[in-house]
């Protein structure tokens, strides 16, 4: 963490840019990052360009990044097709185009990239039918458009894209009846209305689509008032009202937000203001209702930026005389389990917390203290003033380093930070979160790198950034990394170095995976991450948690390896891990509990295939071991995965 210095005298700065002079010179201008200042974090993975779309100065700008198993999209600009949509695929080193959808060097500016299975659906602008809905699908070597909604060169401007099966919703105007529901279903070759809410061309503006099973929730006004609606199967020429929360004026409901059967959101009921609600099956007017008990006070405490983890709700709100603090609500939901989580900012004042996310079960937000500085903070189980603190003060004094972009890369959490001194750069924090890094100085010294648009896929992270010399490029961190090598040839003696203190593996607490149908019983031990991934050459029998990945029984998606053979060339304990099917049963023995976990799904993937390390809701565990031994290249040609989810603790 860097600390604050005071101002520069002029003597002192004449004598900073002499030794400019004398030292810029040996660093090489193509550098892709720079000499690294005290505060970079000395430890794999490293950040790096990827590539240099838009050669020299200018830049691509990357942007509008999507994920579908190993291939990531996102538009930018090579200078020559304009802003376009791109891929990137193993080995992460050459963007191809995926489609100049208006050729001739004008842009179609790609936006909304929503994936549905292998689809990839998005909004773009030909120059011929204005903005409309589109579509690519393997191989992506081309891109159609799904259907002129708004016929001619006028624009539908389709968005709020969501996902139910296989079908996907947005709000579009096709010129007639204004902005309301519409849908496409395989094989995505037109679009439907789904209902015209506000009859005639007002439009109802749907927006905040949400998912809950097979019920889709949003926001619209059918011409009396702004409301809750339901929509549910076959989702055609029907749509309901949840409930009339301020009758004859607009409840102006926001930030619709799920947990379990329950559907969280703010709104006005026209007396006391906006405030927190929910509405449970079946959702109609009866099982609607305020969280909070109004009766007492004459005041909206306008709540925001609702989260949830796990059965709690977190989300931030203003009493009046603390201001706007962190509040959470566990079931039942109601008053009394509704409570405060911290006074950051003591007294009348503001925390204005924001940005929250997740690690395991640890909060992460934006928060304002005394001194008016906005830093990253958390909270951890029970969630209150004790457990609450600020990860660090990467910034100190009165202004902050303004952490934005959180996002979460397995038990990492980044972010741009500007510290005061290097200017807004990636920072990170891991695990216990008690202290920030800075990852590099992309543009080196005072100038800013801007990292932007981050975006995790599986254990890699991807983003744009402007090093002072290319430009706004792509770059990345760990994207380079495949899944682990986790066999020996069969049959074979394998002789093996010592292995170096660097890559000792680590005791994870007598934790021990078991697998009763295949009469596994391994102790589990943490791999740590080197600048070529995760090195398993000393694992023998036993099961390896891959750092990096969800720490095992919590949150996210735990990645455990074994071998399929040893060094001496006998079988491994996951030798037989493809036998597994739906159902079966494996557990995670920690801290005297066992954690049961029931597969999913197995599925045989390529080693650069990091789509399975990708981070979930629930507690995830993934099982990976080497799949189809080449004699001739002496290797394997791929890695089995199996996924489960928890389902039990005893």
């Amino acid at each position: 963490m860097m600390q604050h210095r005071q101002p520069t005298s002029p003597r002192a700065w004449l004598k900073i840019l002499l030794l400019l002079v004398l030292v810029l010179p040996a660093f090489p201008a193509t550098s892709n990052v720079a000499a690294k200042p005290a505060s970079v974090d000395p430890a794999p993975p490293f950040p790096e360009r990827v590539f240099d779309l838009n050669p020299g100065i200018a830049g691509s700008f990357p942007n509008n990044f999507a994920v579908i198993g190993t291939t990531l999209f996102f538009r930018s600009d090579d200078d020559d097709s304009g802003q376009e949509l791109w891929k990137l695929q193993p080995p992460y080193t050459e963007p191809a185009l995926v489609a100049n959808i208006q050729p001739g060097g004008g842009s179609s500016w790609p936006e909304d990239l929503t994936p549905l299975g292998d689809t990839l659906f998005f909004t773009a602008d030909d120059g011929i039918s204005g903005r409309e809905l589109w579509k690519t699908a393997p191989p992506y070597l081309s891109a159609s458009r799904v259907a002129d909604i708004n016929p001619g060169a006028y624009d539908s401007t389709p968005h709020e894209l969501t996902t139910i099966g296989n079908t996907l919703f947005f709000v579009a105007n096709d010129g007639a009846s204004g902005k309301e529901l519409w849908k496409t279903s395989p094989p995505y070759n037109h679009a439907e209305q789904v209902i015209d809410i506000f009859p005639g061309g007002g439009g109802s503006s749907p927006r905040y689509l949400t998912r809950m099973g097979w019920i889709l929730f949003f926001v619209a006004n059918d011409s009396s008032s702004t409301e809750v609606w339901k929509c549910e199967p076959p989702f055609y020429n029907i749509a309901t009202r949840v409930t009339d929360i301020y009758p004859g004026g607009n409840a102006d409901p926001k930030e619709l937000t799920p947990i379990g059967t329950t559907i969280f959101f703010t709104a006005n009921d026209g007396t006391y203001g906006q405030e927190l609600w929910k509405t449970e099956p079946p959702y109609n007017a009866v099982s609607t209702m305020p969280v909070n008990d109004f009766t007492t006070r004459y005041y909206n405490t306008n709540p925001y930026d609702l989260f949830a983890i796990g059965d709690t709700l977190f989300f931030s709100a203003n009493i009046g005389f603390i201001g706007s603090e962190l509040w959470k609500t566990v079931p039942p939901y109601n008053t009394t389990y509704t409570t405060r989580v911290a006074d950051i900012n003591e007294g009348f004042s503001s925390s204005f917390p924001d940005q929250k996310i997740a690690i395991g079960r640890t909060l992460f937000f934006t928060a304002s203290d005394t001194a008016g500085n906005v830093e990253l903070w958390k909270s951890d189980p029970p969630y209150n003033d004790d457990s609450t603190s600020q990860v660090a003060n990467i910034r100190p004094g009165n202004i902050g380093s303004n952490p934005a972009e959180l996002t979460v890369v397995g038990t990492t959490l980044y972010s741009s930070a500007d510290d005061g001194t290097y200017g807004h750069e990636l920072w990170k924090t891991d695990y216990p979160y008690q202290q920030a890094v800075m990852v590099a100085d992309i543009n080196r010294g005072w100038r800013n790198a801007n990292p932007t648009a981050l975006t995790a896929m599986g254990t890699a992270l991807f983003f744009q950034a402007d090093d002072g010399v290319k430009g706004a490029e792509l770059w990345s961190v760990g994207a380079r990394f495949g899944l682990p090598h986790t066999g020996f040839a069969p049959r074979r003696l394998t002789q093996l170095p010592a292995q170096p203190p660097a890559k000792t593996y680590h005791n994870l607490d007598q934790m021990r995976l078991i697998i009763p149908t295949l009469g596994v019983n391994a102790p589990l031990v943490g791999v740590p991450v080197s600048e070529n991934g995760w090195d398993l050459t000393w694992l023998y029998d036993q099961a390896g948690y891959l750092n990096g990945t969800a720490f095992p029984t919590w949150q996210g998606n735990t990645a455990i390896t074994g071998h399929v053979y040893l060094p001496d060339g006998q079988p491994g304990p996951f030798v037989n891990l493809h036998t597994l099917k739906w159902g079966d049963r494996f557990e995670i023995h920690a801290w005297g509990k066992r954690h049961i976990y029931e597969v999913r799904s197995l599925q045989r993937v390529h080693p650069g295939d990091l789509s399975v390390l990708g981070s979930k809701a629930l507690d995830w565990v993934t099982l990976i071991t080497c799949q189809g031994f080449d004699e001739e290249s002496d290797s394997y040609q791929w890695r089995l995965a199996v996924q489960a989810v928890l389902v039990q603790v005893e």
